[in-house]
């Protein structure tokens, strides 16, 4: 799983160097528990206690998943008789199924209208935190009265999980490290680099400006391209500035 968390951090770049807005807000987040400057002394190590604090972090990771899948598409091979029964269709025994884990993220039935919006904040809901098996801070939706805040959050969370690292008992066995990895690297070089567009991811953004499509569909232009901060082909997609 190596290269597809590698792909999730820089998809994770690329979609805060092409919207400085989120980025700010997750300096602020950073900056708040200490982990980024704030005109005083140098940047402090992550720990494993701030990783419950990030809310904003882990919600900007959830949907980094969401529109930019690391693997396009997952399998499931059907393993009981042959009287599986799947969308009308019968599903012969030993038959794979692939899942479109790219489309399924941004389907407008999954997510509404703005599928092609970057918003982190529909992962948020105001209520306590708490911190999911991988350490990332996650929400409480425990119920205690109908009129709680935990009851209408529940409510007001309609959009399915991101299927990245699948579902059930054949479910990602590694996903709780690399969700930790996701957040740990991206928190790390966040709180020491400003991310901003190369010229490559700069001129799709221009591009999709122009056309009035929004950024997101910038960087689904460089899907066909190895996303790393120095291309072979040598023009930069994305270029970090120190923080001072």
């Amino acid at each position: 799983g190596f290269e597809t968390t590698s792909h999730a951090i820089t998809w994770c770049l690329a979609v805060l160097a092409a919207h400085q807005d989120i980025q700010q807000k997750v300096l602020e987040e950073l900056t708040a528990e200490g982990l980024a400057p704030a005109g005083g002394p140098g940047v402090r190590d992550i720990e494993a206690s701030d990783l419950g604090k990030l809310s904003y972090m882990s919600a900007v990771i959830k949907e980094v998943l969401r529109v930019c899948a690391p693997a396009p598409l997952g399998g499931h091979k059907v393993t009981v008789d042959d009287n599986t029964e799947l969308c009308g269709y019968s599903i012969p025994k030993g038959t794979t199924i692939y899942i479109p884990l790219f489309s399924t993220g941004m389907a407008r039935h999954n997510y509404g209208e703005d599928v092609h919006a970057v918003r982190p904040e529909r992962w948020l809901f105001d209520i306590p935190d708490q911190v999911d098996d991988s350490g990332m801070a996650a929400q409480n939706f425990s119920n205690s009265g109908a009129d709680s805040p935990s009851v209408q959050a529940t409510q007001a969370r309609q959009y399915p999980e991101p299927y990245s690292f699948l579902a059930g008992p054949r479910d990602c066995i590694g996903q709780n490290l690399a969700k930790l990895e996701l957040q740990v690297v991206s928190t790390t070089l966040l709180s020491s680099f400003r991310v901003l567009p190369g010229p490559k991811l700069q001129h799709e953004l221009d591009v999709a400006a122009a056309t009035g499509q929004p950024p997101l569909m910038a960087i689904h232009a460089l899907a066909g391209a190895h996303v790393t901060l120095q291309p072979l082909d040598g023009t930069m997609i994305l270029r970090l500035e120190p923080r001072t």
